[in-house]
């Protein structure tokens, strides 16, 4: 992506500096025209080069914001994520209980669509096992279906975390639901190998491959949501990972999103956000967000503008979430 480091018409940057975003090399590329943008103070969001069914996007902005107060930020998961398209978050224990997932509870229109789920045509996203479940158990259960339904499916998603916390995504069996990639073992590898720069960080992208009790210096954990994504809310669990570096050639803070599963559109997931030392007066650093997923729907008859609507709408909207994101972090550390 990025070679030798373009220079500006702003004094600030010289030939002679590092090219900050080098470690991105060679998936993201961004022209003298957006780094131009940057250093006059705006947000860009590019969308990435198609590979397969993923879609991909980067966004980057200035900030005054230090990588202590990210840290903060990125731990307190759920102090970060009261937004209104986050209708309800909980930070996991290291070894998650049952009853960390009361709060837990799908869509009305998700349980009834449940009713209907067999192998191959599911609204849902579930494994064989976990669509036999729901109907024998909505079945048995009267009147009380729905409410049936909401605890069975806390119950699955505990069983799908602590199954991954023991042996990854390899640890889950396949999707059903006849939309997209059955594996999240296979997406995530497809992920990964779309993303070769995190060979330059091996220690994060090793805890990426397989979880693992993080070393000295890195944070590790899980949580589940309830998330607005386009028409449906969507619920899933994410596994954050948390590194610093006091390498001038590296990311000061670098802070992975994992996604263990989502109920719609996607089998895989990854989000990179990353505090990036920046040389020159001014703002010290670049909040750099890298996002890459993979969509059931961007493939087949009218794959192609169903990619076209998603990323339009991701160069629309990420902007001004990204620009709210900074502000909110720069305003202070998180309050109790």
């Amino acid at each position: 992506m990025l070679g030798a480091l373009l220079v500006f018409d702003s004094p600030i940057i010289s030939s002679q500096s590092p090219d900050p975003f080098a470690f991105l090399a060679p998936t993201v590329y961004l022209s003298q025209s957006d780094r131009q943008r940057i250093e006059r103070g705006d947000t860009i969001v590019n969308t990435l080069p198609p590979r397969g069914r993923d879609v991909a996007m980067v966004a980057v902005t200035l900030t005054t914001m230090t990588p202590e107060r990210l840290v903060a930020w990125a731990g307190d998961i759920e102090r970060l994520k009261a937004v209104p398209t986050v209708h309800r978050v909980r930070r996991l224990s290291a070894q998650p209980a049952l009853e960390e997932f009361a709060a837990l509870s799908l869509p009305d229109d998700d349980i009834r669509d449940l009713r209907n789920c067999r192998p191959g045509k599911c609204e849902v996203k579930l494994t064989a096992a976990e669509m036999t479940e729901l109907r024998r158990e909505m079945q048995l259960a009267g009147p009380q279906w729905m409410a049936r339904a909401n605890a069975v499916f806390r119950e699955i998603a505990h069983d799908r975390v602590v199954s991954y916390l023991a042996g990854g995504h390899a640890a889950l069996d396949s999707y059903v639901d006849g939309h997209g990639e059955p594996s999240r073992a296979a997406s995530f590898t497809s992920v990964l190998a779309n993303s070769p720069f995190l060979q330059r960080v091996p220690q994060l992208a090793a805890l990426l491959v397989r979880p693992a009790p993080p070393p000295d210096g890195v944070e590790s954990f899980t949580y589940w949501s309830v998330e607005d994504f386009g028409v449906k809310a969507v619920a899933g669990a994410t596994e954050t990972i948390i590194t610093t570096s006091s390498d001038p050639t590296s990311p000061a803070v670098m802070v992975a999103g994992k996604q263990i599963f989502a109920t719609h559109y996607s089998s895989a997931s990854l989000n990179l956000t990353s505090l990036v030392r920046r040389n020159g007066p001014g703002a010290p650093y670049y909040l750099v967000v890298v996002n890459r997923s993979t969509i059931d729907t961007v493939e087949g008859f009218f794959g192609g503008f169903v990619r076209r609507t998603i990323e339009g709408r991701v160069r629309r909207e990420t902007g001004a979430m990204i620009t709210s994101l900074r502000k909110r972090i720069e305003a202070g550390p998180p309050r109790e």
